[in-house]
């Protein structure tokens, strides 16, 4: 059961770190602020990108381990070192093509770090799609058995499975339960984004920027974007949303109290985002993630098949079974 939890800290890593982007009062509508707000709906009207997402993660503590005596392993990152403690990821990649119009994502997942020795370091098919309970994930169960978390599969996965499927509402009380949080770290997240998928969650999240200014020049997947240091007000998602009050304050609570988050956003010729960078904690004790989202190839075709039928194990169904523990 550990470790199939453990599943749950890989993908609820991702969207941890996509909770994070969450931002006060308003600024003038500078030429950098406008640029930024005025992202997300060039970047949706694309339809599709190659996204490529990488999360590198700290601090995370699974049960039966502590942040102070637990033992640590340590891998080399975009030529730093990261400490992760006990079996918290260390880095995770997605990527592939991305359809914004309808969520579907056929993407690749590969784990490096602490979990690797437990999900294995061979690249793992995820198909995403959008429901009307939220964002899914399916996860190529047939490929992720051959790893060692193969090992629990006769006594949790259903023989014949191909595909888990998960919900990202319910990725919050996976890694609650694996990383012995003293709440759902995604608390609110999935309600103030609508599903919180990248196409829901873009126009709430940058139309929420209150301040941005422009740093540079960078270069994502070959090609020239201008960089910009942003901070993402809450307070302007609640006055935009008010009905959303209460998921805001859940949220808030879920990330250490923060009312702002500052983030990095580079935009192409054309305004589109080429990158999206944060750093967040879940408080003192919490993990700590850093997160790269790069999208390229703007208008790349993709074409998804969602598994279906008796072949998908539900995880969803367990969910609220794992909460309780």
């Amino acid at each position: 059961m550990r470790k199939l939890i453990g599943l749950g800290v890989l993908l609820a890593t991702i969207s941890l770190a996509a909770s994070a982007c969450s931002s006060t009062t308003k600024a003038a509508a500078s030429p950098a602020l406008k640029a930024v707000q005025a992202s997300a709906a060039k970047t949706i009207a694309a339809k599709t990108a190659t996204m490529s997402l990488v999360v590198n993660a700290s601090g995370a503590v699974l049960p039966g381990s502590s942040s102070s005596g637990g033992s640590t392993t340590t891998a080399a990152s975009s030529g730093s070192t990261t400490t992760t403690i006990a079996a918290g990821p260390t880095t995770v990649t997605v990527s592939g093509p991305y359809d914004f119009a309808t969520n579907l994502g056929q993407l690749s997942l590969t784990v490096g770090g602490s979990l690797a020795s437990e999900l294995g370091t061979s690249p793992i098919d995820v198909v995403t799609t959008n429901t009307s309970t939220g964002w899914q994930f399916y996860v190529n169960w047939t490929q992720l058995s051959k790893a060692p978390i193969g090992q629990i599969a006769a006594a949790v996965v259903p023989s014949g499975t191909q595909w888990a499927k998960i919900s990202l509402a319910n990725l919050g009380i996976l890694v609650k339960v694996a990383m012995s949080l003293s709440s759902n770290p995604l608390s609110g997240f999935t309600a103030v984004f609508n599903g919180g998928s990248p196409a829901a969650m873009f126009p709430i999240l940058l139309s929420a920027v209150s301040a941005a200014t422009k740093t540079g020049t960078i270069t994502v997947g070959g090609v020239p974007a201008t960089n910009y240091n942003a901070t993402v007000s809450l307070a302007n998602i609640l006055a935009k949303y008010p009905n959303k009050k209460s998921d805001i304050t859940a949220m808030e609570k879920a990330l250490g109290g923060v009312t702002t988050l500052p983030i990095t956003v580079a935009l192409d010729s054309s305004g589109r985002v080429a990158q999206l960078g944060l750093s967040l904690s879940t408080g003192t004790g919490g993990p700590k993630v850093t997160m790269t989202m790069n999208f390229s190839g703007y208008g790349v075709p993709v074409s998804v098949t969602v598994p279906s039928g008796s072949t998908v194990f539900d995880i969803n169904a367990i969910a609220s079974t794992l909460n309780s523990l």
